[in-house]
């Protein structure tokens, strides 16, 4: 399940200290650069506190409503989403190789998390068990919508049947890591024999793409690259090729790594009756 995008009514969200300390997760997200090491410790600590917040809903003993359970639950959730997309950024963009290969463990630590918990029986029956006898339209159905996500993920599957659900969704994070890392790796480029081949694109472009010794050009498929071809190129023909560069990124590589994707979310469609 992924993480949520919204929190109820009952759990307004506190807006960030800006003089925080950025190791607690509420000062600025970059401030300090953090490195390979630092930043899967600052994600870790926020995994470590929405697990405080679960167990703490847990522990309720007294009748449920949404501000001794929901809240709770909104708060690791937040923490999640927080993770999921620090890592999801960094994994992507960052220049450094060890720190992308940081926020990939990262953000498998952070799916497994999740998976955990979309098939946690006790907090479903949690978030079951409120009074929502003073919730307004909104808690409701925010409500109803979490708890539809809770058994369109397997939770009310037998203990066997969610740990492989677990076993998969895990998988899949991996394989489409792999995914994205192979278009990432996939460093093509398209070459022109003369500036006239740029018309169109401009003058600020084409002074920064200086011929070789041989005269020709060397364009490259990364976005700062590609899209002023797309939006500004009056040569269909550089055009296309670099269209075609671009969107076929990782191919054939990918060809095999996509049916691996395809056949692990059949047998989880199947286990979940889809």
């Amino acid at each position: 399940m992924a993480p949520a995008q919204a929190r109820s009514a009952a759990s307004p969200a506190a807006g960030p200290d800006a003089g925080a300390d950025p190791s607690d997760g509420d000062g600025p997200f970059w401030a300090g650069t953090p490195d390979a090491a630092a930043f899967p410790l600052r994600c870790a600590a926020r995994l470590e506190r929405a697990q405080r917040a679960i167990d703490a809903l847990l522990a309720v003993t007294r009748p449920r409503d949404p501000g001794n359970t929901l809240r709770p639950y909104d708060d690791a959730q937040l923490e999640l989403d927080a993770v999921y997309s620090q890592a999801s950024l960094m994994e992507n963009v960052h220049p450094d190789p060890a720190l992308r290969a940081a926020a990939e463990a990262v953000t498998q630590a952070a799916a497994a998390f999740a998976t955990r918990l979309s098939l946690n029986r006790r907090v479903y029956d949690a978030l079951s068990a409120m009074d929502l006898a003073g919730a307004d339209d909104a808690t409701r159905h925010y409500i109803e919508k979490t708890l539809r996500e809770f058994r369109l993920s397997g939770v009310d599957r037998d203990d066997a049947t969610r740990r492989t659900i677990q076993e998969i969704t895990e998988e899949l994070v991996g394989i489409s890591q792999e995914f994205s890392r192979n278009i990432r790796a996939d460093q093509r480029t398209v070459t022109v024999r003369s500036a006239d081949e740029l018309e169109g694109l401009p003058a600020d472009y084409v002074a920064r793409h200086v011929p070789d010794a041989d005269g020709v050009i060397t364009l490259t498929i990364d976005n700062p690259d590609a899209t002023p071809v797309f939006l500004y190129a009056a040569r269909e023909d550089l055009r296309r090729r670099v269209y075609m560069e671009y969107n076929n990124r990782a191919f054939p590589a990918n060809a095999e790594v996509l049916g691996r994707m395809i056949a692990k979310r059949h047998a989880l469609a199947t286990l979940l009756g889809f």
